[in-house]
């Protein structure tokens, strides 16, 4: 029987897939015991030698994420030079620090690896939605007597770990792909009967959590999945369906859910709508225009944003302190064409490699975080940095090492 040291590596990266569904401190506790095992495991395998880092400089697992950091470095030091944007810097860590470790364990990669994390990423959202709609039952209707929607829905919802609900939806949907992605590969009958209903348990937590953005994305992304995924077309089609039906019934019974998705191009309070998100990216791009080529580093940006509101009135904007709410026109005001080049190489830059392996689930990730970044910064918060950063090397580290299977077959 193997020792825990034997795959420590592989214990650490489980824990820290289920920690997204935990809340940031044990998303942060996870990540540094992620590193030291990292470490440990490098140390023990002896991984690292000469040749290795010469191979390190032209592999994406790390290139991809160290220029991305380096042009923020760069821009922070030579623009900025104060502490916001030093403080901002040190958040964006693990885009730098997990292919880096990822790289150097890639011989513990496999088939074993990939099924590791994603049940355990699987098993996390399901302990987080269930958590979610106890409190939501218990709240919202033993204590009062009769069903208060509220606490079904948005922040509410999400409230027992805190977790901001357009990322949270996010979680649950990279879940659900990995769900159909078992259920498809499981001849157990009584297992495919389980992930099915833990599919629509998933998927009905999801709408319920009310992120507009992530719900529209799921009704294109979960069939696409189900369609790589399964080879029955009947029941492709019949799921499909009945998602579009729980999805209409749980809109048409929540009156708090229906009245986000009928204000959703309506100019009211609520910061999610499209009016108002319209109007921060004119914003932001007034901005840009003053310095499109470097941006103004994560160092200035917020303030010469905040600026901007002050002088065009958009109190709503200022009152709150709102970014672009637009990981695209945020990355231009950041760092300019420059900045924004790298981030579209960090995003988009395996795409030929995964269109070329068929891995249609890094696919449907690469699909569901860069349709995200429209409505939303997701590197402004460690939920969107951490997560991107993990998942999408993790990805990528799987890809290449069904590749080289593949490549050892065929030889």
């Amino acid at each position: 029987m193997p020792k825990i040291v034997d795959n420590i590596f592989l214990y650490a990266s489980t824990i820290l897939a289920m920690s997204f569904f935990f809340g940031l401190a044990v998303n942060s506790i996870a990540f540094a015991l992620f590193i030291v095992a990292a470490i440990v495991q490098i140390i023990r395998d002896k991984t690292i030698s000469k040749s290795s880092f010469k191979l390190l400089s032209s592999n994406k697992y790390f290139l991809a994420g160290f220029l991305f950091f380096v042009i923020q470095l760069l821009l922070v030091i030579f623009i900025a030079n104060n502490k916001e944007g030093y403080d901002k810097l040190r958040n964006l860590l693990p885009i730098l620090i997990i292919p880096l470790l990822f790289y150097f364990n890639k011989g513990k990669i496999n088939t074993k690896f990939f099924n590791f994390i994603s049940g355990a990423f699987v098993i996390g959202a399901i302990i987080n939605i269930v958590v979610n709609s106890v409190n939501a039952i218990f709240r919202g209707y033993i204590i009062s007597g009769k069903i208060q929607s509220t606490y079904f829905t948005y922040d509410s919802f999400a409230e027992p770990f805190r977790i901001q609900p357009i990322y949270l939806s996010i979680y649950y949907l990279i879940a659900i792909v990995f769900l159909i992605n078992f259920f498809a590969t499981t001849k157990d009958k009584t297992a495919k009967t389980i992930l099915l209903g833990l599919f629509f348990f998933l998927f009905s937590g999801m709408v319920l959590l009310s992120a507009r953005m992530t719900i529209l994305i799921s009704l294109l992304v979960i069939p696409l999945s189900l369609f790589f995924a399964l080879k029955n077309k009947k029941l492709v089609a019949i799921s499909t369906l009945c998602i579009y039906i729980i999805f209409g019934s749980i809109v048409f019974f929540n009156s708090n859910l229906k009245d986000r998705f009928l204000s959703m191009n309506k100019e009211v309070a609520n910061y999610s709508g499209f009016k108002l998100r319209k109007k921060l990216w004119e914003k932001s791009i007034n901005v840009i225009k003053e310095s499109p080529i470097y941006g103004y580093s994560l160092g200035n940006y917020n303030e010469e944003l905040i600026n901007e509101y002050k002088r065009t009135n958009f109190r709503r904007a200022l009152r709150y302190k709102y970014n672009s709410h637009n990981q695209y026109i945020q990355t231009l005001l950041v760092s300019g064409i420059i900045g924004f080049l790298f981030f579209i190489y960090l995003l988009f830059g395996s795409m030929p490699e995964v269109l070329k392996s068929k891995d249609y689930i890094y696919l449907l990730f690469i699909v569901v975080l860069s349709l995200s970044a429209i409505t939303e910064s997701i590197f402004h918060r460690q939920f969107g940095i951490m997560f991107f950063s993990f998942m999408n090397f993790f990805l990528f580290a799987h890809m290449n090492f069904n590749k080289s299977l593949s490549n050892s077959e065929v030889s």
